[in-house]
């Protein structure tokens, strides 16, 4: 699921069964996955087996924060 939105992993892991617990955190790799909003790892990684797993675990990229409202003078 990495690289995929995180509302777009979310969909795909409850559609195969797996409950979700997303983690907001930044990438600390600089070649990683950097994209606002995207996972960038997952728990387990996606080549493990499915047999005993209930809960994936996601690690997403946080949006920015957005602008604040100039204020009127």
């Amino acid at each position: 699921m990495i690289g995929l939105t995180e509302a777009e992993a979310k969909q795909t892991a409850t559609g195969l069964g797996f409950g979700v617990d997303v983690e907001i955190v930044q990438n600390p790799e600089p070649d990683g996955e950097q994209r606002p909003g995207r996972v960038w790892a997952q728990d387990p990684s996606p080549d493990t087996p499915g047999d005993g797993i209930d809960t994936v675990r996601l690690r997403v990229n946080p949006e920015p924060e957005p602008e604040p409202d100039p204020e009127d003078d």
